[in-house]
């Protein structure tokens, strides 16, 4: 009987500087879990120790891509008669564990528990839940088996007792970030571990095609994806009666999620890699997944099974695969008529995959504009071994369009559609600076640019993040635009790094009134030309903003005022200085009013020098 060993991740998350994670409501800490969101159906990756044996073979155990199993995708698929186990390391601890997992049919999985060459079934309470005696100095071996139609398993959670760590000191463990993204090639810094102990720590990647990770936990980016980059300190000793238990500090795992993105093209309104998006009917956008024929009703998706280093395009490493009559259909996408449109993507196949088939590979693609229900077609060549890159020119697929690839047997990776001049247009004045803002665009920053969001520190406003040229801004961002006066062109894009979840602006894409705080202000300038927020009306209150431009909403507490009372940041020439001043003013110029020495005494208005007007410094010649 041939097996397929899985390697994979002892626990997937463990929150930081704590032992290990609580359960909720409960005085029980999770030890391992595991959801599979880390695998292909082809796992290779190692892990510390713990692992995965799949019987008989991974066409009667593996890992699907449907959801099935009242989780999420992926998950473990298990046939009739099929099983597979997971072997745990000693943990240092012992006592009633407790069990639970979500199935897709709970009543035809038998849950077996090895121990001191004793087998013991497990049965679950009312609430579902499986305990365990876990004995001293032994792995912990858990067998799941299917003994019905097919059935899928997600979402596995193991807790112990939270005394077993009472007289353990946390090791304190901790990474700066939980999520960081980077486009492929660009230089960054990546997070480091916390030690303050100096604790022996393993580390590694749960996606070594993604990353990989050292001894010393120095990670080196490999290619495109999403990894998890995970660190354990495990401290252990022995006993004299050979019983293995934690040694002075408990166990602990922390990670963060590092996502690895092909920097997007300018006017690329759709792409999709396959690289983080394996799932059945959800994949990224506004794209679904269809899949005709048998013996399965669900869309195959693989690792490529011939890549080579001039076809395998930025390191991409998964693929879409067409077994009989599969259909990859995308759109509608809206707004193109009139626009030129270039697909992109790679096509190819392997032998293998047809053994004992008379038919060879096909594929094509068919785009249809909805409203004139015009059809164009294009047959595609697959080439077997070898990647086949193919750009279309589609000319004006016209509005709400459809895209439609499909044939038998197949790959698929790399879909990109751009389309010649999508993009928004700003205007910069004289003062250089405006805002900008739209909740379903993605918009590439031009050259000789800088867009920034802001955040509120103590009673400032200061950067938050920075987009430059050929970054791209987020949907829904609201951000603050610099610029030599004169008009611009933001490219549309397909896809971001994410949303600054510090940004303090908002915007509206139409004309509408402001939300969100008990003081808004508006972007403008004063009488002196003075750039920044001001308050829309005397007393905070909301007011109409324009389409497509920021506001500043602030509630009480952050405005620093228990009343509503006028106020302004004036930008001080922002993103290029540290902060927004926050100053108070009168509704008035902002330059005139009673004025101060620096010794604090009042000053008339001949005075010449510097002076503090409504507590700004301003100088008078």
């Amino acid at each position: 009987m041939k097996k397929l060993f899985l390697f994979v991740s002892l626990m997937l998350l463990i929150p930081l500087c704590v032992p290990a994670q609580e359960a909720s409501g409960s005085d029980r800490v999770v030890v391992w879990e595991e959801d599979f969101s880390g695998f292909s159906k082809y796992e290779k990756n190692g892990s510390d120790g713990v692992i995965f044996n799949y019987y008989p073979s991974e066409h009667g155990s593996y890992i699907s891509f449907s959801e099935c199993a009242a989780g999420h995708s992926p998950e473990a698929r298990l046939k009739k008669g099929n099983s597979f186990s997971v072997t745990i390391p000693s943990i240092g601890v012992y006592g009633q564990f407790q069990l639970t997992f979500k199935a897709q049919r709970r009543a035809d999985i038998d849950v077996t528990y090895n121990a001191g060459g004793h087998s013991y079934k497990l049965t679950p309470d009312k609430k579902k839940l499986y305990t365990i005696d876990v004995k001293p100095s032994v792995k912990i071996v858990l067998i799941f088996k299917n003994t019905e139609s097919v059935n899928s398993i997600d979402d596995i959670v193991l807790t112990a007792p939270a005394d077993c760590w009472k007289n353990c000191e946390s090791p304190g463990l901790s990474f700066p970030v939980d999520t960081c993204s980077y486009y492929l090639g660009d230089t960054y810094s990546l997070p480091r571990l916390s030690n303050p102990h100096n604790l022996a720590v393993s580390y590694w990647s749960t996606d070594a095609s993604v990353a990989e990770v050292s001894a010393t936990g120095e990670v080196k980016v490999k290619g495109i994806g999403s990894t998890k980059i995970i660190a354990v300190c495990h401290p252990l000793k022995k006993n004299a009666d050979g019983t293995i238990v934690p040694d002075r500090y408990s166990y602990q795992k922390v990670s963060y999620v590092l996502n690895i993105k092909r920097r997007p093209l300018a006017n690329e309104v759709f792409y999709e890699s396959f690289d983080s998006n394996l799932l059945v009917g959800s994949p990224s956008g506004e794209t679904s997944i269809k899949y005709f024929g048998l013996p399965s009703t669900e869309i195959k998706a693989k690792y490529d099974t011939a890549p080579n280093s001039s076809s395998n395009v930025i390191g991409a490493e998964r693929a879409a695969y067409f077994d009989i009559n599969g259909s990859y259909k995308i759109g509608p996408f809206k707004n193109l008529g009139g626009k030129n449109c270039h697909l992109s993507l790679r096509v190819g196949s392997s032998q293998n995959l047809r053994v004992g088939k008379e038919s060879s590979s096909s594929a094509k693609v068919t785009v249809q504009d909805a409203a004139s229900n015009t059809i164009k077609e294009n047959k595609l060549t697959v080439s077997d071994g070898a990647w086949t890159p193919v750009t279309l020119d589609l000319g004006d697929i016209g509005d709400e369009a459809y895209i439609t690839i499909s044939g038998s047997e197949f790959f698929l990776d790399d879909v990109s559609l751009i389309a010649d001049g999508s993009g928004v247009d700003v205007e910069i004045g004289e003062h250089k600076y405006a805002t900008l803002y739209y909740s379903d665009t993605l918009l590439m920053v031009p050259k000789a640019m800088t867009a920034f969001t802001l955040k509120l520190s103590g009673e400032k406003l200061v950067a938050s993040t920075i987009y430059n040229t050929n970054d791209v801004i987020p949907k829904g961002e609201a951000v603050v635009l610099y610029a030599e006066p004169g008009k611009y062109t933001f490219p549309v894009c397909s896809y971001s790094l994410g949303c600054d979840k510090s940004n303090s602006l908002k915007g509206s894409d139409c004309e509408e009134m402001t939300t969100g705080g008990n003081l808004y202000y508006f972007f403008g300038v004063n009488k002196s030309g003075e750039v920044g927020f001001y308050l829309g009306n005397a007393n905070g209150s909301a007011f109409k903003n324009q389409a497509h431009k920021a506001y500043l909403p602030l509630t009480k507490s952050e405005s620093g005022a228990g009343t509503a009372t006028s106020k302004a940041f004036l930008l001080s020439g922002l993103p290029f200085t540290t902060a927004i001043g926050k100053i108070h003013y009168d509704g008035g110029s902002l330059t005139e009013g009673p004025a101060y020495n620096l010794a604090g005494q009042r000053v008339g208005k001949d005075y010449k020098g510097i002076v503090i007007i409504h507590g700004r410094k301003v100088l008078r010649k």
